[in-house]
C-alpha cells in the first residue's frame, strides 16, 4: 500500500486541532530490516509555556526542548524511564508546542512489531502506550528533529 507523506502544512494548526487531525492517519518507520506501520488512535496535546505537563512549561529551553522551538512538523523525541517517546512538535516557531502519540493500531509490518515487542501477549499490546508503539515501530532517538514529510519517519 503507497502512502504519502503529510505535507509539511498540515502541522502548522493549532496543536489541539492537530492532535485531533491526527488520529487515524498512519505513522510510517522505515529501518533497515523492514517498515513497520500504525494508525494513530491516541494523541496527547501540550500547550507550551502555560501547560504545567508541557517540558516547555514557562519557557523552559533545553538541549532536549530545543526542537520545541523550531519549525512544526518535525519529531520531538524524549527517553522516559527505558522508553523513547514520539511528539510532533507543533505550534509557530518560538512557540513550543508538541503532540505526543499515545497509541496506534498495528497496520503493517506485524512481523516485525512481534519481533520488537516480543512479551507482549496480543497484538493491541504492541502499541497501546507510547513507549510500545516506539520500540514497535523502530522509532529511536535517532529520530529527534526529523521531518516527517521526509523518510524514514
Amino acid at each position: 500500500m503507497l502512502m504519502e507523506p503529510l505535507e509539511k502544512r498540515f502541522y502548522s494548526q493549532p496543536t489541539l486541532t492537530l492532535a485531533k487531525a491526527l488520529l487515524g492517519s498512519f505513522l510510517i518507520k522505515e529501518t533497515p530490516i523492514g517498515t513497520a506501520v500504525g494508525m494513530i488512535v491516541e494523541t496527547e496535546a501540550y500547550i507550551g509555556p502555560n501547560d504545567r505537563a508541557a517540558h516547555s512549561y514557562g519557557g523552559r529551553r533545553t538541549k532536549r526542548t530545543e526542537i520545541m522551538f523550531g519549525e512544526p512538523g518535525v519529531t520531538y523525541t524524549y527517553s522516559m524511564h527505558t522508553h523513547c517517546l514520539f511528539n510532533v512538535v507543533s505550534g509557530e516557531v518560538g512557540e513550543p508546542h508538541a503532540v505526543l502519540v499515545r497509541a496506534l493500531e498495528p497496520f503493517e509490518g506485524k512481523e516485525l512489531m512481534a519481533k520488537r515487542r516480543p512479551k507482549a501477549k496480543n497484538e493491541t499490546q504492541w502499541t497501546n502506550g507510547p513507549g510500545k508503539l516506539t520500540k514497535a515501530l523502530g522509532i529511536t532517538m535517532d529520530d529527534y528533529g526529523h521531518p516527517l514529510d521526509k523518510s524514514p519517519l
